[in-house]
Formats: structure tokens, C-alpha cells, sequence
């Protein structure tokens, strides 16, 4: 702590120093606000519905996570880059918003185009065809929800009322009407409510508060922000792919029940690792700035790095200890069984934070996006690999050790690259 403190003082501004702190408190509520409601749901529908409709709606959320993956196209990282460096600059951050905004819902309309015929061919997947037809409003929530405009003008404190709002609406509904198992294709219809809201409150607020005005979007402008975003796309939609198609594997090598267990563990230790998340979220503008104006600031990068890894360590060594008596607390006697798929993927916790501060904010804001995208590829390939192979003979386990030694592999791909900046 001292050490941060000391960071802090020698290469920030005061105003800096209270923006950072700010957007990191409004950044982890935020985060907090998307595991909670999700902590909340999680033993209420496995006991309300089952664990093999929890099963059968989890592979859904998946689905629409891989389409979020086009929708959003790695502008949270690099549009949230771009308003950090032409905050200043209204008639820029209109043009920055009118133009992503455009090609979010561009990309919003094709997957639903993709979706629909799908869901309505498939056998397989006709039968829960409500549950996927419902939740094609996420999509379009997500399309026009600024949270990556909001985060680079360091004023997260708006959207976060805004997503509180929203998350409670949704996770109201679901406790209302979903009281049998018949019922359990209404979650993604509630939970396409609260992206509509929290999207359209959003732009409101934009404009209202902001004194951001909406313009004409540009095809041309369109194409050179898509451009922009190209490397930083691939590095998401291959890190995101390897990450969520654990869930997808396991539908095909194992049965329902395995793959609602899986991710409703999953779901606790992507929690906990959320309570570090938003630090580097928060600074991911501030460094933005900073690589790409001075060469000072990559002592303090090194700095600051070392200690975000010994508070990593720290929580996945206090989370071993605690770990299989909060798994039966909170999941029930049930998921005892589930307890060593638990503790295997705690390390995701400790390696997945370092891969983002080196990879995302290290790598990205210097400008070697390219390299970061051969690495996650590299990952990605591994992982699925080892996935479909382990978890064949090994079930959850399996897939619990593909993903964790795959988050090991990419840190050291990424180390090899990014190493001699952490020593200055």
C-alpha cells in the first residue's frame, strides 16, 4: 500500500489522483452490479429450475455472449481510448459516439438476422426457441449502452445509477414470474428488458447532461473506427471464444446437469475476480493517456504492476482457505462434488488479472495490439484443444484444468513481449 501511495504521488496529479480513485470506486460498483444480481439468481433458478434447465439457459447466455463478442467489436477498449484522448474535443467524442454507436446496432441486426433462422431450424435447439427469440433484446441493449463512453471520460458515477436501475428491474422480474421450471425461458426476456433500459437511459443521459449532441453517422468513419478496432477485436473474440467455449464443450461431451454445475461455479470465481477487475479498468484510460504522451509513466506501469499481482496473490491464496465452505454455503450440499473443480480454478483468478493489466492495458496502450492478438489466438487454439480432450475423460474437472493452464500459457506469451517495460 505504501508503495501505491508513493506511485501515486510522483506521477500523478492531485486532479488525476481523484479521478482515478473515483472511476475505480464507480467501476466496481458497476462490476459488482454484474455479478451480484447474476450471484443472486444463480441458487434461486438451480433450485426454482433445475440444474439441467439451468444447464439448457446457461448454453443460451453463451450464445449471446459470442454475439456480443461482433456487437461490441472491441470498441469498449478502443473507442474507451480514443474519448480518453479527445475528451476535450466535443465535436470528436459526437463523431467517436454516432459512428460506434451506428455500427454496434449494424452488427446488432445482423446477428439477430443469424439467430432467428437458426434457432427456428435447429432441432435442437426449436425446442427452447423462446428462450433464444427472447433474448435477442440483449443484443440491442448492449448495441446502444455507452458504458465505453462513460469510462472514457472518466464519469462512470452516471452509468452506474443507471445499471443499478436496470439490474434490479430484471432481477425483480425473474423472481416474480419465474416460479416453476415451465417458466425458465422468460430470464433472457427479462434480462433483454434490462439492457433496453439501461441503453436508452444511457443516451439520454448523453445528451442531456452531457451536452453531447447526436450527428449523422459516416459509412467512411464507420469503416476507419472498425479498422481502429480490427487487432483488438481478434484479441477479444479469441480470448472471449476460448474462455466461454468451456460451457459449449461441455454440452457436447457431457449431459445438462454437468454444465449448469460447471457454470454456476464458474459464475462465483468470475465474481471474485471482478473485486480487482475495475482497478484496471479504471486505469486503462488514465495509462491510455499516459503511453501515448510520455515515456515517464512506464515506471509507475512496472510499479503498479507488482503490486496488482501481490494483490491477486493474495486473494486466490485467502479464497483456497475459504473457498470449499463458501462453495457449500452458498451452492448447497449438492456441489460438494464441484468443490475441486472450485479450487482448480481459482488460479484463473490470480492469472487472468495479470493477462489483463499486461495484456489489454500494457500491450494495447502501447501499441503492439498485434502481438496481444497472435497470443490470445495461440491460447485460444490450446485451450479448446485441451477442452474437448480433458474434459471427455475428466468431465468438469477437465475442463476446469484446460482453463486455467491456458491462462498460464498466455501470461507467459505476453511476458516475453512486455518484460522489459516492467523493469523500468
Amino acid at each position: 500500500m505504501k508503495a501505491l501511495i508513493q506511485f501515486l504521488s510522483h506521477h500523478l496529479k492531485n486532479n488525476e489522483v481523484k479521478t482515478v480513485i473515483k472511476n475505480f470506486l464507480s467501476l466496481s460498483s458497476l462490476n459488482l452490479l454484474n455479478f451480484i444480481f447474476p450471484l443472486i439468481l444463480i441458487p434461486y433458478l438451480t433450485h426454482t429450475i433445475g440444474l439441467e434447465l439451468y444447464g439448457q439457459y446457461v448454453l443460451s447466455a453463451t450464445v449471446f455472449n459470442y454475439c456480443l463478442l461482433l456487437v461490441n467489436f472491441g470498441f469498449d477498449f478502443s473507442a474507451t481510448k480514443l474519448i480518453s484522448i479527445n475528451r476535450d474535443d466535443k465535436l470528436k467524442t459526437a463523431d467517436i459516439l454516432a459512428n460506434i454507436t451506428a455500427t454496434r446496432l449494424i452488427f446488432a441486426l445482423i446477428t439477430s438476422i443469424v439467430i432467428i433462422p437458426i434457432v427456428l431450424l435447429i432441432p435442437n435447439l426449436t425446442s427452447n426457441k423462446l428462450l433464444y427469440l427472447f433474448g435477442i433484446g440483449i443484443l440491442w441493449g448492449q448495441a446502444i449502452t455507452p458504458i465505453w463512453l462513460f469510462q472514457g471520460l472518466e464519469k462512470m458515477g452516471y452509468i452506474t445509477a443507471i445499471n443499478l436501475t436496470a439490474r434490479t428491474i430484471s432481477t425483480l422480474l425473474i423472481f416474480i414470474f419465474i416460479q416453476i421450471p415451465e417458466h425458465f425461458y422468460l430470464v433472457n426476456l427479462f434480462l433483454s428488458i434490462g439492457y433496453l433500459i439501461s441503453g436508452f437511459a444511457g443516451l439520454i443521459l448523453i445528451q442531456k447532461y452531457l451536452g453531447i449532441d447526436f450527428i449523422k453517422p459516416s459509412l467512411s468513419r464507420m469503416k476507419n473506427y472498425l479498422m481502429d478496432s480490427w487487432d483488438i477485436f481478434l484479441s477479444t473474440l479469441s480470448m472471449s471464444f476460448y474462455r466461454e467455449a468451456n460451457i459449449i464443450i461441455l454440452g457436447l461431451t457431457t449431459n445438462y446437469a454437468m454444465v449448469g454445475q460447471y457454470a454456476a461455479i464458474e459464475k462465483v470465481i468470475k465474481a471474485m475476480q471482478s473485486f480487482m477487475e475495475p482497478l484496471a479498468k479504471a486505469l486503462f484510460p488514465f495509462f491510455g493517456r499516459k503511453l501515448n504522451s510520455s515515456k515517464e509513466i512506464y515506471s509507475g506501469f512496472g510499479v503498479f504492476g507488482k503490486i496488482y499481482a501481490l494483490l491477486l496473490l493474495f486473494i486466490t491464496i485467502i479464497l483456497y482457505l475459504i473457498g470449499p465452505y463458501l462453495v457449500i454455503w452458498y451452492l448447497g450440499k449438492s456441489f460438494i462434488s464441484g468443490i475441486i473443480v472450485f479450487q482448480v480454478l481459482l488460479p484463473v483468478i490470480f492469472l487472468g488479472g495479470l493477462n489483463y493489466y499486461l495484456g489489454i492495458i500494457g500491450l494495447i496502450n502501447l501499441g503492439m495490439n498485434k502481438y496481444f492478438s497472435k497470443a490470445v489466438f495461440i491460447t485460444g487454439i490450446y485451450s479448446i484443444s485441451m477442452c474437448y480432450f480433458l474434459s471427455s475423460y475428466w468431465g468438469t474437472i477437465g475442463a476446469a484444468t484446460a482453463m486455467t493452464s491456458s491462462e498460464l500459457i498466455l501470461l507467459l506469451i505476453i511476458l516475453r513481449k512486455i518484460y522489459p517495460w516492467l523493469k523500468k
